[in-house]
């Protein structure tokens, strides 16, 4: 099966794949993949979770490993990036993964919300 390309104008940082799609953005050449989570934490550790991914750029993490969370909070300032992530969540029906645009000093503020693994990876 080949893969659809969807290239952004804009950065995603990571590749994100969902299914048979493959999102890139402008240094998509450098293929930075989200791979290395599931290598650093084993293939079963996010069964189940609830994870925070602050500073999440275009959520590409949680697009990863969207299949074994239960649920996904991603919050990032830049609201093109993150906004990349919201339009890949809609077109992909991917209903488990929610994105905030905060600062991140607010969103911990404000937040009643706990976490089983908060990600800090792109700050």
């Amino acid at each position: 099966m080949s893969k659809e390309k969807i290239i952004y104008s804009q950065k995603t940082y990571r590749h994100i794949q969902i299914d048979d799609r493959v999102y890139l953005g402008k240094d998509g050449d450098k293929n930075r993949t989200p791979n290395y989570i599931i290598d650093i934490f084993g293939d079963n550790y996010f069964n189940n979770k609830s994870v925070l991914d602050l500073g999440c750029t275009s959520a590409a993490i949680l697009f990863n490993i969207q299949n074994k969370i239960l649920k996904g909070t991603a919050v990032d300032i830049d609201d093109k990036k993150l906004n990349i992530g919201i339009d890949i969540a809609e077109k992909n029906n991917i209903d488990n993964i929610d994105f905030v645009l905060s600062k991140l000093e607010p969103f911990l503020d404000e937040t009643e919300e706990s976490y089983d693994c908060i990600f800090l990876l792109n700050i």
